[in-house]
């Protein structure tokens, strides 16, 4: 299993050669909101039922069009299942290694590309690498651009994340392949290895113990019904919030800004 960052991986080299005119800057510390105290995407609407990449190593497709549905339910349209099965086989140009390997800016950067991503319907996932077979009939969303984000750390982050320029954002991370854990992780790990990705869809702020809610992609068996609470705010959390300095990122829908690409190693 295998999540690479875009600082290691070929989509660096896009940010000063073809694609540079896609990446824009971002200074979250201009922006400060009032939050709510608690976000669960899901009774909103804007969340996808819980899937299972099985044994392909396709995190990456599934946080990248997690998010992606995400935006596109937040801002008024239909809560579509997007196809990952259209990015492990045809974001592949683009750096990514089908079912070994992946980075979540090079699959968005496909899907601007491509001019859009396939309906999950249309598009159906094999948990293999097959050859590319998108048709532009079966697009069901698109995105214009990725911002990426200067960001300090979690908690100040934690205001700027969820909510930007009145839009809202669902955050793609990284996280361990013991990623099966049930309850709150609060536990330390590999401080440089990305092994898995998932979709912030929510965050509490309880008491005791503050913490993101991830959507995973392993299954409703495990985890808290597919889903993983991760504590926040714990600087031993896996080196998670270090690596989100130079990793985060916003794609763009329609030249606005709509949700947040985070990459980091929890």
């Amino acid at each position: 299993m295998c999540v690479s960052s875009s600082n290691t991986h070929n989509v660096s080299r896009g940010l000063s050669g073809k694609y540079g005119h896609l990446f824009k800057k971002f200074n979250t510390s201009q922006y400060k909101y009032s939050l709510p105290d608690d976000i669960d995407w899901r009774t909103s609407g804007a969340v996808t039922s819980v899937k299972d990449q099985l044994r392909c190593s396709s995190s990456y497709a599934f946080a990248a069009i997690g998010a992606l549905e995400g935006a596109m339910a937040l801002s008024g349209d239909s809560l579509v299942s997007l196809s990952a099965q259209n990015l492990v086989d045809c974001s592949v140009p683009y750096g990514n290694h089908g079912c070994s390997c992946g980075n979540l800016n090079s699959a968005y950067l496909y899907i601007i590309d491509n001019e859009g991503i396939d309906s999950n319907y249309y598009y159906q996932y094999k948990s293999r690498q097959l050859s590319c077979n998108t048709t532009n009939r079966y697009k069901a969303a698109s995105m214009s651009g990725v911002v990426s984000i200067n960001s300090g750390d979690e908690g100040t982050s934690n205001q700027q994340w969820p909510m930007l320029d009145g839009s809202t954002m669902l955050t793609p991370v990284t996280a361990p392949s013991n990623s099966k854990a049930r309850g709150s992780w609060t536990f330390n790990c590999s401080r440089s290895k990305l092994t898995h990705a998932m979709v912030i869809i929510g965050y509490s702020s309880g008491r005791r113990t503050r913490t993101w809610l991830l959507k995973n992609s392993a299954g409703v068996q495990l985890g808290i019904n597919g889903y993983i609470k991760m504590v926040r705010n714990k600087s031993t959390q896996c080196g998670g919030w270090q690596l989100s300095r130079r990793s985060a990122s916003h794609p763009m829908m329609s030249s606005i800004v709509s949700l947040c690409i985070l990459v980091v190693s929890l």
